[in-house]
């Protein structure tokens, strides 16, 4: 298994349209940056009404993700935005590493409430 393909299972991408595009190790500062790529077709389904729609073109978004050993971890990716027919507008697809506007991957959101579970569980067992 490669690094692209770890990072691939890390994020949960398989069967999704997306690949891992690139990593890249900023050295000087212990910073990971993965690009992903959408792969998956000339299509997708609106967020808001779920009709297929032609992608009508990519917005470059980043996601802070959870510390992959000594490495503050990035996402970026060029997010396709659809335009919906149904909806009569322009709307950027939900990727499924993030919740909608949200610029943290759901696996960093999940840390904290791992590690306060993990801090409390000490606590009442001392």
């Amino acid at each position: 298994m490669d690094a692209k393909e770890l990072i691939a299972d890390v994020l949960d991408l398989r069967s999704t349209g997306w690949e891992v595009k690139d990593i890249v190790n900023i050295k000087g500062k212990k910073q990971l940056f993965v690009e992903l790529e959408w792969k998956g077709g000339k299509t997708f389904p609106c967020p808001n009404c779920g009709k297929p729609s032609p992608i009508y073109d990519f917005k470059k978004r980043n996601w802070r993700h959870y510390n992959l050993a000594i490495y503050d971890t990035f996402i970026q990716a060029n997010i396709p935005r659809v335009n919906c027919s149904k909806c009569n507008s322009v709307r950027q697809v939900i990727v499924p590493w993030a919740g909608e506007n949200c610029r943290a991957t759901d696996d960093f959101l999940r840390v904290p409430d791992h590690c306060d579970h993990r801090i409390r569980r000490k606590v009442i067992t001392e």
